[in-house]
């Protein structure tokens, strides 16, 4: 591609051209905006970068190309985020630039970072109308079909956009699911949202070589409260935006390198803040790829721990929790899609702290084996993860003496008394990780449940269940006294579990509560 260069005389634009010869663009001419007055050296700008002005024309000469200079007139009218452009009226431009019909050359800053700190607040999470999109910290969208449609993007544009979010638009993950199956229509979107707008936003604009930018109206993080939220991250090359060559494990490999990187510039790393992994999988993966996937996590993962011990104190490290889903399709076909969650402060250590912040499968239920995983930052934070399984469902209604077909996946027949007594077990044994670990319901921040899609069963019946439930639990414990019902997000899925393998969860929950 023919490129022309906006050089400001500094090592950072000189540093760009050659990255834009590397990738095999051809720097056709050089643009510089020059301060009014020759003699000044620096404007102290935000915006403007002079400093050097004066060897610019030093590079156009010993590169053999034009350049174009603009005085900078005028003075501040607008102190928003976007660059002004730079207007070239000079004949010479059509001779060196005959392809390019347009006289205008944008550019943006190649990182922004938006830092507002106020008074400090504990999230909300809901699905409900947000009267102030600044408060936005991450909003997945779910959608019926992902590829080919354009018409959700424009919905969603004209409501999260710069002038509406002056903290910094929000971090997005978008999921191709089988909405319609269960009554949610074409388009699902969870809404995080804080009670005020104290974050920190990266939001990578344009091309680089570190970290891919946003593909979309969404930053890449947002950190509010020591929590990172970071955007669904895909297997794409920075420099070319291309899903990397390789099938599904590398694609994986990118995926945690951006991860890495994204993290890396909020003073965090996955090998010792990660907490959560929600990792999407395509369903055009064989199985026998699948395994290969969760393999090379768990080896990459262990192999960034290691890469990072030396002068790191074991206490400080966390150990992640996983969910594997398995969904119709991600954005731009890609094979997968890496979600994390850090936590960014100080780690306390607490009483039996090294056994609360490990995975676990622990002996409960009449000595029946529990799938649930947890990871605690001691008086901070608590991730869990709960699992129930066709095995674990057959066994929790055989001993209130209600049938279950072991194939309840295969033929898809779940009844509503059945249900009632698994969103029980759920209800109650996610109350007892919070009671242990020192947390109440008021500090939930988000409440998810996966299920298999196949069940034959609504969003709607499902959400009313839950919501029972909890409510029994509230009337039935002196404990919970509960402030409000926590926002229970219901997510229709092919597949789900801690194991890629067999995927055979047919509900699982996701909760997050935090004192931060």
């Amino acid at each position: 591609m023919k490129v022309v260069a906006l050089v400001s005389g500094g090592k950072d634009s000189c540093y760009a051209m050659m990255k834009c010869i590397q990738y095999g663009h051809e720097i056709i001419a050089l643009a510089n905006l020059i301060p009014a007055d020759d003699a000044t050296d620096e404007l102290d700008s935000y915006m403007y970068q002079t400093v050097g002005h004066q060897i610019v024309v030093s590079y156009a000469k010993c590169m053999g190309l034009p350049l174009f200079r603009r005085r900078i007139q005028g003075s501040t009218r607008c102190i928003g985020l976007l660059m002004p452009s730079l207007m070239i009226e000079d004949s010479k431009w059509n001779e060196c630039t005959p392809k390019l019909t347009e006289r205008q050359v944008v550019s943006e800053y190649k990182y922004l970072r938006i830092s507002v700190d106020l008074t400090k607040s504990k999230m909300q999470v809901g699905h409900q109308i947000v009267v102030s999109y600044a408060k936005c910290m991450g909003l997945p969208l779910f959608r019926r079909r992902i590829q080919g449609s354009t018409r959700a993007n424009e919905t969603y544009v004209r409501f999260i956009t710069q002038e509406k979010c002056r903290y910094g638009v929000p971090s997005r993950s978008t999921i191709e699911l089988p909405l319609l199956l269960v009554g949610l229509g074409r388009a699902y979107i969870e809404v995080l949202v804080a009670n005020d707008p104290t974050k920190k936003v990266l939001h990578v604009q344009s091309i680089s070589c570190w970290a891919p930018s946003c593909i979309g109206p969404y930053s890449q993080a947002t950190l509010h409260n020591e929590i990172l939220h970071m955007a669904g991250q895909l297997g794409l090359d920075p420099a070319t935006m291309l899903l990397c060559e390789g099938g599904p494990v590398a694609e994986l490999e990118q995926a945690l390198e951006n991860s890495e990187a994204v993290a890396r510039s909020f003073n965090c790393s996955i090998s010792t803040s990660a907490m959560v992994f929600v990792i999407y999988c395509s369903e055009s993966v064989e199985k026998s790829e699948r395994i290969i996937v969760q393999k090379k996590t768990e080896t990459l993962l262990k192999q960034m721990k290691s890469n990072h011990a030396d002068g790191t104190k074991k206490s400080k490290v966390l150990d992640p929790i996983f969910l594997y889903v398995l969904v119709p399709d991600l954005p731009k076909r890609a094979l997968v899609e890496v979600k994390p969650m850090f936590y960014t402060g100080e780690y306390l250590s607490g009483p039996s702290d090294l056994t609360k912040q490990s995975q676990s499968i622990e002996q409960d239920y009449c000595g029946h084996d529990i799938s649930l995983q947890k990871c605690v930052a001691y008086g901070k934070i608590c991730t869990v993860i709960l699992s129930v399984t066709e095995e674990l469902a057959a066994k929790i209604c055989s001993l209130a003496s209600v049938a279950c077909p072991a194939n309840v996946m295969s033929k898809g027949l779940v009844e509503k008394e059945q249900v009632i007594l698994i969103a029980r077990f759920c209800i109650s044994r996610l109350d007892k990780v919070l009671s242990e670990n020192n947390f109440t319901w008021d500090d939930i921040m988000n409440f998810r449940l996966y299920f298999a899609s196949n069940l034959n069963i609504s969003h709607g019946t499902l959400s009313e269940i839950f919501s029972d439930v909890f409510n029994e639990l509230v009337q039935m414990s002196r404990r919970n006294k509960v402030d409000a019902e926590p926002i229970l997000n219901i997510v229709p899925v092919l597949g789900a579990g801690r194991s890629l393998s067999t995927l055979d969860d047919i509900f699982t929950c996701e909760l997050i509560a935090s004192k931060c």
